[in-house]
């Protein structure tokens, strides 16, 4: 029966779809102009006007005036939830009806994303399903909003608007309003705006854009900056200040060529013709199209530097709309072939082995002879080939090194052009996606000290509606979850913790609804809100989303040169449910945004020992460390992470509860500071191990990949050891749980009922003052804040046990406002904010 009604609603809106081609369609594939200005409109002068359409059964038009019908018994500034629901209902009209009247752009977009030269049966098929879809969950989109807008003002949140200023918190990591002195989390996506595109978009609250340049564009034509180049970054600078909205300025740094992406250099032509060298010894590089070590290159980004910087900080509404400045877009750096590198290299390895050729020869393990310090063995050495282990370090080592210093320099040269006088944060967007925290493709990426340089933690991350793992070191059986939750939960739990101060974590790229590799053409209603809560309690200050794939708010789709449009199939745009929520979701985390930044500032009550060196020469520390978190995340307090080199620095302290994943090097100092850590019974240390050989093999290396003394690691033998299974599943948690539950102290304690921690519930607790909107109460107080979701695939019951020994019994999810009974039976992405 329930398939019957099913096919018939989808019928009803086919039909629907169709009547809406002929009623605007035309106007959609017209001339989108009008398009444009509509969407402009005030919402409130479109509520009046539309007041007057009739009611036909459960179309979209009839939902839309019972939603507008309900929004007027709200106050004003009650609004906004509804009012978002009803700007996505009215784009997805108009994105649906293009849609369906292109349908052959629509299947060559999805053949596109398959790879495809030409549309086969399933792309048309799917093409066609495409607007109906939309229909349809605009259709649920709006009997959502009707159903909370019906409950009336009980428990709604005092939602707030962008605010006009920000100004950084450097004792918590977030950016707050200056309006009301709160964090404020942005929402945006990662393009320039085209002219009129921020107005559009800031009425769904987004207000996050980039603005770019590369020397290729603003040294067109010689060494000197181009005027008028500059002058046309400086306009969109002026359309984000117009509106309100705050920018990164991102810096262009080409890509590598292969068969499908053309080679962008980020260098002008008459520099490359001049010095070819820049552009063609490269190595393998991710999104870097010039060799960093060529004098060339720092001449080039200082002069290009020189003309922007200046002209963008000239003004206080300028500076106070820049976030920040990403020096770079997933930069990788695997192999080098320049000669300058090799000159570079060659003088650090001299030095490393005393000028020794034969010392070189033996640690490398290279077989025959050596010519001398520009033998090619020497400079194979530099990615190309692996000798041995010890190579392998130098290597790595080296190129963190290199890559550190390209960037800590380029903030410094980005820094000596302000006019103000005020510098502008730094930030190198590395990925997080597919190699754990581990360096992209072994790319010279030391997280470590890419954090000392100030600014804020730029990334690109990813959570997916999917029960498996897209991690290429996947760490739990397929099935589990209902969520792809690990990258995103290890690293930002890593950024908000690692760097000193605390800088904010700006996800510049946000995988959440797709991949280059993964798309879902119809995600849960609930999936966006589960999503987006999950990072912020892990320390997200703010998120650009990927991949934003119409022009603004019009209906065409983008397409790429190298591919197609293959990008728009099945993302944001397409499916009205997940823009809906996305936005929501934001709203609401705003409105409880001191609660959300008191969960994730929370003290780490576990920390895990970090190694740069490690996570990138050894796969199987890798799986440890990544298996090792995935385990402590159940335990409801927060983890955090500990480099190695800032126990042996004294920069910090070994902590109550430190978990060693295997880390196989350490300086002689850390070794040291935790040996009198074990003796004096200060902290509990504990090794986690996903073989059998790496519990021996902790520590066993100085930093130089020299082998420790045994006798130094004597102290060793009394340290718990815990043998994980092949991957982190409820095993693993029980064995954590074990050894570390008597050493934590949750404020409030999620359990199965049993006393055990619930595997796959995400339970976090901390202490917050909260104003008087965020609580019954009528003036300020503290209060435990609760975060509760379900990311398990099969239903979890909950128990939350109070510091008294009582059970909760009842509490408001803040996000709905519904009354939540405990135990409480979640179901897979359920999510509840709460104050206890």
């Amino acid at each position: 029966m329930a398939h019957s009604v099913a096919v018939v609603a989808i019928a009803a809106l086919l039909v629907l779809c169709t009547d809406e081609v002929a009623a605007f369609g035309q106007r959609a594939t017209r001339d989108e102009s009008t398009t444009r200005i509509a969407l402009a409109t005030r919402l409130q002068q479109r509520h009046v006007a539309a007041t007057t359409q009739p009611a036909q059964g459960n179309d979209i038009s009839a939902l839309q005036a019972r939603l507008r019908t309900c929004m007027e018994g709200l106050p004003n500034s009650q609004q906004t939830l509804e009012a978002t629901t009803l700007l996505v209902s009215e784009m997805f009209q108009q994105y649906a009806a293009y849609d369906a009247a292109n349908r052959n752009i629509t299947a060559r977009i999805i053949a596109a994303f398959h790879r495809r030269k030409t549309p086969n049966a399933d792309d048309v098929a799917e093409a066609k399903r495409q607007p109906i879809l939309e229909m349809n969950r605009t259709r649920d989109i709006l009997s959502d909003a009707i159903s909370f807008c019906e409950k009336g003002t009980a428990h709604r949140p005092t939602l707030r608007p962008v605010p006009s200023s920000v100004n950084l918190n450097s004792a918590s990591g977030y950016f707050d309003s200056g309006d009301d002195g709160k964090p404020y989390f942005f929402s945006g996506y990662n393009e320039e705006p085209t002219p009129g595109t921020p107005a559009n978009v800031s009425e769904l609250g987004i207000a996050f854009f980039s603005v770019s340049f590369d020397p290729a564009n603003v040294l067109h034509s010689s060494i000197e900056p181009d005027p008028a180049k500059v002058a046309t970054i400086v306009q969109k600078l002026d359309q984000l200040v117009a509106v309100g909205g705050q920018t990164q300025i991102f810096l262009g740094n080409g890509r590598e060529g292969s068969a499908v992406a053309p080679e962008q250099t980020a260098m002008p032509k008459w520099a490359s013709d001049q010095y070819p060298e820049l552009v063609e010894n490269v190595g393998t590089t991710h999104f870097f199209g010039y060799d960093i070590d060529h004098p060339m290159a720092a001449k080039l980004w200082n002069a290009t530097l020189s003309g922007v910087i200046p002209a963008i900080t000239s003004k206080k509404e300028y500076t106070d709309h820049i976030l920040f400045v990403s020096m770079a877009n997933e930069p990788g750096f695997k192999r080098a072939n320049s000669t300058f590198t090799f000159a570079k290299f060659k003088t650090q390895l001299q030095a490393w082995y005393k000028g020794s050729l034969p010392k070189l020869k033996a640690a490398w393990n290279i077989t025959g002879s050596l010519s001398g310090w520009d033998d090619p063995h020497i400079a194979q050495g530099m990615g190309y080939k692996d000798f041995s282990d010890q190579q392998q370090i130098d290597w790595q080592t080296f190129n963190m090194n290199r890559v550190t210093s390209w960037f800590s320099n380029m903030c410094n040269m980005i820094n000596a052009h302000t006019t103000k006088g005020i510098p502008l944060r730094c930030g190198a967007k590395y990925s997080n996606g597919g190699s754990g925290l581990a360096t992209w493709l072994s790319g010279g990426l030391d997280r470590v000290a890419l954090a000392a340089i100030p600014g804020v933690a730029d990334c690109d991350t990813r959570i997916l509606y999917s029960n498996e793992s897209h991690d290429k070191f996947p760490q739990y059986p397929v099935g589990d979850y209902s969520v792809d939750w690990l990258g995103q939960a290890a690293s930002m739990d890593f950024m908000k913790t690692v760097p000193r101060p605390k800088k904010p974590v700006f996800d510049a790229e946000w995988h959440s609804v797709s991949t280059v590799g993964y798309r879902n053409a119809d995600l849960p209603l609930q999936y966006m809100t589960c999503a987006t809560i999950f990072a912020f309690s892990h320390g997200l200050a703010s998120d650009q989303m990927w991949y934003w794939g119409r022009d603004g708010t019009l209906s065409r789709p983008k397409f790429s040169s190298e591919f197609f449009g293959a990008d728009f199939a099945m993302s944001i745009l397409t499916q009205p449910q997940v823009l809906n929520g996305y936005v929501r979701a934001h709203t609401l985390a705003n409105a409880f945004a001191t609660e959300l930044a008191a969960l994730a500032s929370a003290d780490s009550q576990i920390q895990v020992m970090y190694s740069s060196l490690a996570s990138t020469v050894d796969a199987q520390h890798r799986n440890t460390q990544l298996s090792t978190y995935a385990a402590l995340h159940w335990l409801g307090v927060n983890v955090g992470y500990l480099p190695e080199r800032d126990v042996g620095s004294g920069v910090a302290q070994v902590p109550s509860v430190l978990v060693v994943p295997a880390v196989p090097f350490a300086s002689d100092e850390t070794v040291e500071a935790l040996r009198k850590a074990v003796a004096a019974r200060t902290s509990l240390v504990v090794v986690t191990s996903c073989d059998s050989s790496s519990p021996a093999n902790t520590f066993s290396k100085d930093l130089r990949g020299a082998q420790r003394e045994p006798a130094k690691l004597a102290w060793l033998k009394d340290v718990p050891v815990i043998q994980f299974p092949a991957m982190a599943n409820e095993t693993a948690l029980r064995q954590v749980e074990h050894a570390l539950q008597s050493h934590l102290t949750p404020l409030l304690r999620c359990h199965d009922g049993q006393g055990k921690a619930s595997y796959g519930v995400y339970c976090r607790s901390a202490a917050a003052t909260l104003a008087p909107s965020s609580t019954s109460s009528s003036s300020s107080s503290s209060s435990t804040v609760l975060l509760l979701q379900n990311l398990r695939s099969t239903p979890q019951t909950v128990y939350v046990t109070q510091p008294s020994g009582q059970h909760l019994k009842q509490a408001i999810n803040l996000l709905t406002g519904a009354e939540i009974s405990f135990p409480w039976t979640m179901q897979p992405l359920d999510t509840a904010l709460m104050v206890v």
